[in-house]
């Protein structure tokens, strides 16, 4: 049984309590924020953005026909993913083998592995297990034969059809300079032929967009257009190879979506006519961010106007004000994601005495977080703000809690062990996160 206590990040305990006991004892009393058992720094969720999100997301999928494969790599969290599983989610897609193992360890029985085995270890027990669970279905990435081989020799004494029909395996196609992937229309054939020599299934192709480009401009959506139109054309040869079955698995075209969602879309609702699936599998869409998503927001170019809202904050102390203008925060690289943009600073609340919150307030002028450090936060104000009520010297004061919201929730959630859910200052659950 999972233990909280001392050694526990974003939590005030003395001693040690079984992780279920503190979720139920949250669940069943009116638990706030800055409740005793809660410390600085600690990361939260607002409840009602997380379903506001999750709801828009399976909407929109399922406007355009398309499956949604969420990336849980980016939260590892049995409870988000079941909430996203409540709300349509075909499959949970992961990156590495050992969260495979933990995502099917949750119980899940559709699993998408967006990456190439490359361990021998890691091949025998996929076979194994979908011998042992005839529940269990596995998409797997290939990009070359050395990978292939590799799954040849875990499934070779593996004679079960049906052992066999519940691995899907999906030829990845890549980009020039960017990540793993097959580079050229040649090679994907040559691989699907060989998969299909193998006797193994030929289900479909994927890819990520992701390195084509990084913002929103016209020029990097037409780099992402072209990519997109490049892996259907190579879809259109693959599919020709496959060994799947008409009436069966249907063949998968599968891309990310969270950065450019409004291109892969509407070409995934287009390869129904062949009689392909789309699959999405973004993973940011639900918590989105304050930065990097909200500035590439795709559903602001979706006809409707809905868009997705950031859910997550960081949440952590003024240690000292040093000088005019300048206040240190207990919080750092180790708390706050820092790898695309540093961490930017919403509101400032003051607690009473008995560290209980006051309202949220306007920060002062100009506040931005200037550098971090391993377990310090620089941010930098305009001391003398005008603007703002009840003003002292130095504007933000020893004590202050700091909410920040973040870019790139995928180095977000990888520093805690548990996401406390919140609805306003009132918390709702605390989810572990299996990192």
């Amino acid at each position: 049984m999972t233990n909280i206590g001392p050694k526990t990040k974003g939590f005030r305990l003395a001693t040690e309590i079984p992780e279920y006991d503190l979720r139920q004892q949250i669940k069943a009393q009116l638990t706030r924020i800055d409740d005793d058992i809660f410390a600085w720094p600690i990361i939260t969720a607002e409840n009602e953005v997380l379903n506001a999100n999750t709801k828009l997301m399976a909407e929109t999928c399922q406007k355009y026909d398309a499956l949604l494969a969420p990336h849980v790599k980016t939260h590892m969290s049995k409870d988000l993913y079941f909430r996203q599983a409540e709300a349509g989610a075909w499959a949970a897609t992961v990156a590495m083998p050992h969260q495979l193992r933990a995502v099917y360890d949750w119980g899940v029985k559709r699993i998408l592995l967006a990456n190439e085995i490359a361990d021998i270890r890691d091949a025998r027990w996929l076979a194994h297990t979908l011998q042992a669970d005839p529940e269990l279905e596995v998409w797997l990435e290939v990009d070359s034969l050395a990978g292939l081989k590799l799954l040849e020799t875990a499934f070779a004494s593996e004679t079960e059809i049906s052992t066999i029909n519940r691995l899907h395996l999906l030829v990845e196609v890549g980009v020039p300079g960017g990540r793993t992937g097959v580079r050229t229309t040649d090679q994907a054939i040559t691989l699907a032929k060989a998969i299909k020599q193998a006797g193994l299934q030929v289900s479909g192709v994927i890819g990520f967009e992701g390195p084509v480009a990084h913002d929103a401009s016209a020029p990097s959506l037409a780099r992402v257009q072209a990519w997109l139109d490049g892996v259907i054309n190579i879809a259109d040869q693959v599919a020709q190879i496959t060994n799947v079955q008409p009436g069966e698995t249907p063949f998968v075209v599968s891309v990310g979506g969270s950065a450019y969602i409004d291109l892969m879309l509407p070409a995934l609702a287009s390869v129904k006519a062949k009689g392909w699936q789309g699959v999405i599998r973004s993973g940011a869409y639900l918590t989105h961010d304050a930065i990097h998503y909200e500035e590439l927001n795709p559903f602001s170019r979706i006809p409707g106007g809905h868009r997705l809202n950031p859910a997550l904050t960081v949440w952590a102390q003024v240690l000292s004000v040093p000088e005019p203008g300048l206040a240190i925060v207990g919080a750092g690289k180790r708390d706050l994601a820092f790898d695309l943009d540093l961490p930017v600073p919403l509101w400032v609340r003051t607690p009473d005495g008995f560290g209980r919150l006051g309202p949220r307030q306007t920060l002062p002028r100009n506040a931005h977080v200037s550098e971090l450090n391993d377990q310090h936060t620089f941010v930098k104000f305009d001391p003398f703000d005008p603007d703002l009520t009840n003003q002292s010297e130095t504007a933000l004061q020893v004590g202050d809690v700091i909410g920040f919201g973040i870019s790139h929730p995928c180095t977000a959630f990888d520093k805690w062990r548990y996401l406390t859910i919140v609805q306003g200052d009132q918390v709702l659950d605390i989810y572990p996160l299996d990192f």
